[in-house]
């Protein structure tokens, strides 16, 4: 007998909540970096958008819960 697989999470988050929540994250990411007089497109802007991304689903997960 196969023991029943059980889901990490009990809900599932919508989908747009994650969209939204990166969109937001990457855009304050990407902005970081100009306000100490990078340009918008540096190596610094492209990194900081991504983790501002990722933390944006962290913290939209977090809420979430």
């Amino acid at each position: 007998m196969e023991p029943a697989l059980r889901r990490a999470d009990q809900r599932a988050m919508d989908r747009r909540v994650l969209f939204m929540a990166f969109t937001l994250g990457s855009t304050a990411g990407g902005f970081l970096p100009m306000l100490f007089g990078q340009g918008s497109f540096s190596a610094a802007s492209l990194l900081c958008s991504l983790v501002g991304g990722f933390a944006g689903i962290w913290v939209a997960a977090r809420i979430a819960v």
